[in-house]
């Protein structure tokens, strides 16, 4: 058994040293037929850096900038490095049989997949999914003959349609199972959530996706011969031999700068690029796939460095598209926290490799934006345990470049305006709503982007509730600030009501929707505590059996003004928490109905990842329960620090879990939840069995929420007219199912009709209509004329109302006017416009016979400010208000009353206006 070897030589020998070997150096020294070897460099100065890049058949295996470079070696590389001076140290002498030996008693390759088990998950998923998982195709067989695999995953998988094309391939190298993984897991998780997640079902619907799993069939059958538990390090295909070796490096193959830096010329070398260009039946295959295709993004997996390379590979000048390969590989990287950038800049360049002919070759196929994605692990060929952690730090990846191939929208930001101008909605308030609008697609333009704003708040009123914000170029945003929505909140709101919208983003073929909300008014404080008042109701406790629990009261950091105390996690005054750690610090139950917002001040020192910056071994979080129900995860899932990063002890987290970790001093974050009942918070702090550091600390909590504990009622149903159906009389009759009070409180009804599917033109409004037996009902009153409405209704308990119910619609075709049917009395609104009003607007109507019709308009308040009228034949007219008052000045901008009544009939409406 080999030890740990090292070298130390002095400066000048080195030099000479080198001057002699890279002159000097036999040409073939290895002949392939030595131990894979697993060596460690201390991380190199730029000198030495230098000196790598003219080794032979360097194959790095794990680069920590700053610290090390663990490199698969071999005897004749090992001398070679340590006569260049490197101290070496050998960390596993046979590779093979190290990884054999962790991997005995596995079925197969355990939770790997084999080429057959990947063939077989290919046809088991387009049977369990057929609708969007097209069958099996192969694009090419290898030297042996087998086949190379594809499947596509689409809406329609059967069908070449007119959407982007994205493509993903993996192992190249056959010694690199993780990658297929990750594929087949991919295609999985696209199958699972389609349909019930909203990002997953846009992309199936409007991209069409390859996976292409195993590139090097032959070389990843030899490594299951070998090592059929797994273990194999064979990398290359299985070219018949050429000066006595086996095989090609595929990813040293491709044509664009074929032969150059980081490949071989020997067959010998595991870096050999072949006797020419495109030799190898893989690489064809490969080759001829995307020419038949528009791919726009493209990923070609390997492991096991843990980083995602851009092109150019071969050298260290950048691409003409630098600058967005960058942007999209770091969003790439979120999930996963991956260094991003080109070979030359992580170490070594390599040229003929996959993503630069991706790239480069734009003669026979469009230019693709294409990615090597380096998965990380322990090694080539990971535990278990590591399996599926692995797999989920990079499907978030894969979902990032189907976003971009396309246009993809987003809501960004959404900002209340106006009122008293603290961007939160109070009753009474006219608002206005600025919504920004990101286009993630990085490469495609969004076109005809439409943005509506829909509520079923039975306590606000739209005025402007859409958009057209035309063209989001690709990477960039738009909004609606020229011309927001307008919506005003009734006066009656109750304090800590939530008003809560969806915004739809429509353009060509794309739809999301957006929820969002806010509290109306001010919230109630239900409990507060500066932590100076002793332990309290707070308790705390070990969550995970076998884990520590260290929350305890201290003084050595505190945020409170002239305060001293705050609640701690670690060790007394500033010593590091526990290893293995898993504690909860518990807020008292409080009580809260509708909406609960928590906010605190903290303070963090917890071990992130050095090697990938939004990544964390330790950290915090903050779970709730309602009514005694499971814990649930309510921050930080916006604005997290750090996800958490399984090491080799891992802590009770699972992979991808957000936290707030790493180093801050003391801030300030609310969590804002709409819950109804008796709930819970707790302060939750994990770490695994590495490093540690000072811990978390918790300071000035306050809680706020609605202290009433009356309950809405429900939503009625729809029961008639039919939505869409065509009545034949200008008084339709409007019939819901009651709704239901959980507090069984009497009810009644409110009734509303608009002139448009926006809801911005309210024409008919009934309140307080008795609740009838099983369903309630309203004859609309006055009449209506020919035409398309839309309608909804709510219940009302006394306290509160709930939600309206989804609106519905009705034409109505009478054939006859209204003034002469039974019981419609002659005076007819056409409605207000413009709505709102820019300083003056039309009060419309109809007569049926003349008469003298008057309007007169009121403030909220119901002071009369103007009375306008006249005498006026049969037929449509119109009244027009100035936007002054009776004295001549002009009314301020807000919500206006107006009644409209001839001698018989009255008819009342409101008007937004604008200044």
């Amino acid at each position: 058994m080999r030890g740990k070897r090292t070298v130390r030589t002095s400066a000048s020998i080195v030099g000479c040293l080198i001057a002699a070997l890279l002159c000097a150096m036999p040409a073939l020294a290895y002949t392939g037929d030595h131990a894979k070897m697993q060596v460690r460099l201390p991380w190199p100065s730029e000198e030495q850096i230098e000196i790598l890049r003219t080794v032979r058949d360097l194959d790095p295996m794990k680069i920590r900038p700053g610290e090390e470079l663990i490199l698969v070696s071999h005897e004749d590389q090992i001398a070679r490095l340590e006569a260049l001076g490197f101290h070496v140290e050998v960390q596993i002498p046979d590779m093979e049989e190290h990884y054999a030996a962790q991997r005995r008693g596995y079925r197969n390759f355990g939770l790997l997949y084999t080429y057959s088990e990947a063939v077989d998950q290919l046809d088991q998923l387009h049977t369990q999914y057929p609708h969007i998982v097209g069958e099996k195709f192969s694009i090419g067989q290898s030297w042996e003959g087998r086949d190379i695999w594809t499947i596509k995953v689409s809406d329609n998988p059967g069908v070449q349609e007119d959407e982007p094309e994205v493509y993903f391939d993996a192992l190249h190298h056959a010694r690199e199972p993780i990658t297929v993984n990750v594929l087949i897991e991919t295609i999985r998780y696209l199958c699972e959530n389609y349909g019930s997640d909203p990002e997953v079902t846009f992309l199936v619907d409007n991209r069409q996706t390859y996976f292409t799993p195993v590139i090097n069939p032959d070389g990843y059958v030899y490594n299951e011969q070998q090592y059929p538990g797994g273990g194999g390090m064979w990398r290359k295909n299985r070219r018949p031999p050429t000066q006595g070796c086996w095989g090609v490096d595929p990813n040293r193959n491709y044509s664009y700068e074929w032969g150059g830096v980081g490949s071989s010329g020997d067959p010998c070398d595991e870096t050999y690029r072949g006797p020419e260009p495109f030799s190898e039946p893989e690489t064809v295959a490969n080759r001829d796939f995307m020419n038949a295709h528009e791919i726009v993004t493209h990923n070609s997996y390997h492991s096991v460095v843990g980083i995602i390379l851009i092109p150019w590979g071969y050298t260290s000048q950048h691409t003409e598209d630098d600058a967005l390969l960058r942007q999209i590989g770091e969003g790439m990287a979120e999930s996963n926290g991956y260094p991003v950038g080109q070979g030359a800049e992580l170490l070594y360049s390599c040229s003929g490799v996959t993503f630069d002919w991706s790239y480069g070759e734009q003669q026979t196929k469009p230019k693709i934006f294409a990615y090597t994605t380096e998965v990380d692990g322990s090694g080539f060929w990971p535990n278990d345990y590591e399996v599926d952690g692995l797999v989920a730090e990079n499907i978030p990846s894969n979902l990032h470049l189907m976003r971009v191939a396309g246009s993809y929208l987003s809501v960004s930001d959404v900002v209340l305006e106006g009122g008293d101008g603290n961007g939160l909605p109070d009753p009474g308030e006219t608002l206005e709503m600025v919504v920004t609008v990101q286009n993630e697609g990085a490469i495609t333009d969004a076109e005809n982007v439409v943005v509506t704003l829909r509520t079923s708040d039975p306590y606000v009123q739209l005025h402007v509730a859409q958009s057209d914000l035309g063209t989001i170029p690709a990477n960039d945003s738009g909004s609606n600030a020229a011309a927001p929505f307008s919506l005003t909140i009734d006066p009656a709101c109750p304090e800590g009501h939530s008003f809560e919208v969806d915004i739809e983003v429509v353009a060509d073929a794309f739809e999301t929707t957006h929820h969002t909300g806010w509290p109306v008014g001010d919230l109630d404080e239900i409990f507060a505590d500066e932590m100076e008042g002793g332990v309290g109701d707070w308790t705390h406790e070990v969550v995970t059996g076998g884990f520590v629990d260290q929350w305890h009261q201290s003084t050595q950091r505190n945020h409170t003004a002239g305060g001293v105390t705050s609640w701690k996690f670690g060790d007394t005054g500033s010593g590091d928490y526990a290893n293995l750690s898993d504690g909860a610090l518990y807020t008292p139950i409080v009580e809260s109905y509708g909406i609960v917002e928590l906010t605190f001040w903290h303070w963090m020192d917890a071990e992130a990842s050095g090697s990938y910056p939004t990544m964390c071994y330790d950290g915090g979080l903050i779970e709730a329960s309602v009514n005694g129900g499971d814990w649930e995860l309510v921050a930080p899932l916006d604005g997290y620090t750090h996800i958490i990063r399984e090491g080799s002890t891992p802590g009770p987290f699972e992979e991808g879990t957000p936290c707030f970790s790493g180093e801050f001093d003391w801030r300030e974050d609310t969590v804002r939840r709409y819950y109804s009942g008796e709930m819970q918070f707790r302060f939750r702090f994990g770490s695994d069995g590495a490093d540690t550091r000072e811990g978390w600390y918790v300071d000035d909590l306050v809680i706020m929420g609605r202290s009433t504990d009356n309950l809405a009622p429900d939503a009625p149903a729809l029961v008639a007219p039919v939505d869409g159906e065509t009545v034949y009389t200008s008084r339709p009759e409007l019939v819901v199912e009651n709704a239901t009070d959980p507090e069984g409180d009497p009810l009644t009804y409110a009734f509303r009709v608009f002139g448009d599917e926006l809801l911005t033109e309210l024409v008919r409004e009934v309140c307080g209509v008795a609740e009838g037996s099983g369903t309630t009902s309203w004859t609309v009153t006055p009449g209506l004329q020919d035409g398309a409405y839309y309608w909804h209704a709510y219940a009302d308990d006394g306290i509160e109302r709930g939600p309206c119910m989804p609106t519905a619609s009705f034409t109505i075709e009478g054939g006859q006017g209204i003034a002469e049917e039974v019981g419609i009395r002659g005076l007819r609104l056409l409605g207000a416009g413009p709505n709102p009003a820019p300083g003056w607007a039309d009060l419309r109507f109809r007569l049926g016979s003349e008469s003298r019709v008057e309007v007169a308009l009121y403030d909220l308040q119901g002071r009369q400010l103007r009375v306008l009228g006249g005498r006026f034949a049969p037929g449509a007219h119109a009244l027009s208000w100035d936007g002054r008052d009776a004295d001549g000045h002009a009314v301020p901008a807000g919500i206006y009353l107006y009644r409209l009544a001839d001698a018989t009939d009255r008819i009342e409406g409101r008007i937004l206006m604008v200044r």
